[in-house]
């Protein structure tokens, strides 16, 4: 029982403990010369991963192919940016989504942009996706249902400043322990891949072989930053 009201205690105090830390931080600001541009040219664009260019460019912007709602930037309020591109791989289209910030509010629930974007989805389990370069990355791959009724399938992930995270609770708690430590520098990325198409072995293999060929390929355009 003794045992049992020191947990309770020391619980308690990491909660309290925490959520000063959350309210008296400052919110990180941007880092001059890492916005959304520099996001548009350091990610997979040539080569094989050409992406698809509507015949006009939102806000003229000619380096993605459509831009998130305005929703989820006053959501979200990334330090650095958005980017949202269509590629054109090996006869499949894949849609990739990244989200780059150095504010750990920006990394809620993803179920908030798939809602916002009108898609219904529903969390699967947690899958490896193979790289070359940058070792086995743990994703969540999801059953979508698109807002005009057809399948789809999605996978997420995160980055933080150790590595990769397969969930939304897993980068928060690393980027906790960081600030605790007194780092500052707690640059986070979402990244989300849909593929359109039902659930089955060969599309999901399909999805994480592309998810595997563009992380080796972002992690070099970037300098490991994607």
């Amino acid at each position: 029982m003794e045992g049992l009201k020191v947990r309770a205690f020391v619980l308690t105090g990491i909660l309290l403990a925490t959520g000063a830390l959350c309210a008296f931080s400052p919110r990180p600001g941007s880092v001059p010369g890492l916005d959304e541009h520099w996001m548009e040219t350091h990610t997979p664009r040539t080569g094989k991963f050409q992406f698809l260019k509507p015949a006009t460019p939102p806000d003229g912007d000619d380096l993605c192919t459509y831009k998130d709602p305005k929703e989820i930037y006053d959501d979200l309020k990334p330090t650095v940016g958005i980017l949202a591109r269509v590629y054109d791989y090996d006869g499949h289209q894949y849609d990739v989504n990244l989200i780059a910030s150095r504010d750990k509010a920006s990394f809620h629930d993803p179920h908030v942009c798939f809602t916002a974007q009108r898609y219904t989805i529903v969390d699967g389990p947690l899958v490896s996706i193979p790289t070359k370069t940058r070792g086995e990355i743990q994703a969540t791959l999801a059953d979508l249902t698109s807002p005009d009724g057809k399948p789809a399938l999605a996978v997420y992930f995160y980055r933080g400043p150790k590595g990769f995270y397969g969930t939304t609770m897993g980068l928060k708690w690393a980027l906790l322990f960081d600030q605790f430590k007194g780092r500052v520098d707690l640059d986070g990325v979402f990244y989300r891949f849909i593929f359109d198409g039902p659930d089955d072995p060969d599309n999901q293999q399909r999805l994480i072989g592309f998810i595997g060929d563009y992380m080796d390929e972002a992690g070099k355009d970037s300098g490991g930053y994607f």
